[in-house]
């Protein structure tokens, strides 16, 4: 799967991934096992690291509004299934999905570009 993200949620998984000690893709697939409300498959980062991440929207330059390459997210087996379920029942592509869950929880809700997240707020699934 893959997700075009701005150049500052680019960035800012990057440096999430250096704190890490591992890879971006890695990140953001524990960012989208984290949406499904699946935790327990998550490997490099905690809960709080996203709780702290999503408390205040990040200012953003329009440089850093730029969508940037498509990057890869490689969820578990079992999230990448309501990944699909989801893009399909929401009628929007699956890369804008994963786009706009990885804006909303690294703190970057001002960009998210498809989903109403003041309204929807991507609930976690039950």
């Amino acid at each position: 799967m893959t997700a075009p993200l701005p150049i500052a949620v680019l960035r800012t998984a990057d440096a999430v991934a250096a704190d890490h000690s591992t890879d971006r893709s890695a990140i953001l697939s524990d960012i989208v096992c984290y949406h499904y409300d699946r935790p327990d498959l998550m490997r490099h980062l905690s809960q709080q690291v996203l709780f702290e991440s999503r408390t205040a929207a990040r200012e953003v330059t329009a440089e850093g509004r730029l969508i940037g390459p498509h990057v890869k997210v490689r969820p578990p087996r079992e999230v990448a299934d309501m990944v699909v379920a989801d893009y399909q029942r929401r009628g929007i592509t699956r890369p804008t999905l994963l786009a706009d869950i990885c804006c909303y929880l690294l703190g970057y809700p001002n960009l998210v570009r498809e989903l109403n997240l003041g309204k929807e707020a991507l609930p976690l699934a039950m």
